[in-house]
């Protein structure tokens, strides 16, 4: 599934979202619930091809001024 934006890039407050991908088709639903109420939004998608995945994901989440888990039985699973 295609993502429905960009992820946010910039200086300014932004929320890291956190999901499952199995869960996609609802999750960016709600993503762009949350853009609509203008919220700047760091998810995934912000990954720069050819980046240490784990360093870019600490550095986001360090950096968000809030952290949404979005909570399925998929997110829900201990994988990562």
């Amino acid at each position: 599934m295609k993502t429905p934006f960009p992820a946010y890039k910039g200086d300014e407050p932004y929320v890291f979202v956190s999901y499952s991908h199995a869960d996609s088709s609802q999750i960016y639903e709600e993503l762009n619930w949350l853009q609509e109420q203008r919220f700047n939004l760091w998810y995934d998608e912000g990954i720069e091809a050819g980046t240490q995945w784990r360093e870019e994901l600490a550095l986001a989440i360090e950096s968000a001024k809030l952290f949404v888990f979005l909570v399925t039985p998929n997110s829900a699973q201990p994988d990562n």
